[in-house]
């Protein structure tokens, strides 16, 4: 079991970072221009601990279930979708604008519309998750293989 929390919390981190990197770039690609190669911070920010979160309650749950029905797969791939794409677009958000522009320390709210990024983040996620489920599907696939072949699940324990 703790083997498959370190392959989530891995998996989860490396996830994050390639999804920031990918947004950030195509993001500024349509912007008109590249700004930075890595982007802005606060996305990185945003996205870690939600990733790194679920995948490694994936990896408990995966050591508990036995092999998972392709419907159990897909009904996990959308709520999994449902939640990364809400929480990074909206508490996500919050909190890397406030790590980066240092909020927290001095109670202010200068540059950052809280209503708004959780008014527009939910709409946000409600739009891209029926979109992005397939990809999170194949993810969760690939995340359950990696996990069966370092011997991290109920399944391949027997």
């Amino acid at each position: 079991m703790i083997k498959g929390i370190l392959i989530g919390a891995s998996f989860g981190a490396v996830l994050s970072v390639c999804f920031s990197f990918i947004f950030m770039f195509i993001g500024q690609g349509i912007a008109g221009g590249y700004v930075s190669f890595w982007g802005e911070s606060w996305l990185y920010f945003a996205a870690l601990f939600p990733c790194v979160i679920t995948f490694i309650y994936l990896s408990t749950y995966f050591f508990r279930i036995d092999t998972p029905s392709n419907k159990k797969m897909w009904i996990l791939s959308f709520f999994v979708t449902l939640f990364l794409i809400w929480y990074i677009s909206t508490l996500g958000a919050l909190t890397g604008e406030y790590i980066v522009r240092g909020l927290i320390q001095k109670r202010e709210t200068i540059g950052v519309n809280e209503l708004g990024t959780l008014g527009w983040g939910s709409v946000y996620a409600l739009i891209l998750t029926p979109i992005l489920t397939p990809i999170n599907r194949l993810l969760l696939e690939l995340f359950y293989n990696i996990l069966t072949k370092f011997k991290a699940t109920k399944s391949s324990l027997n």
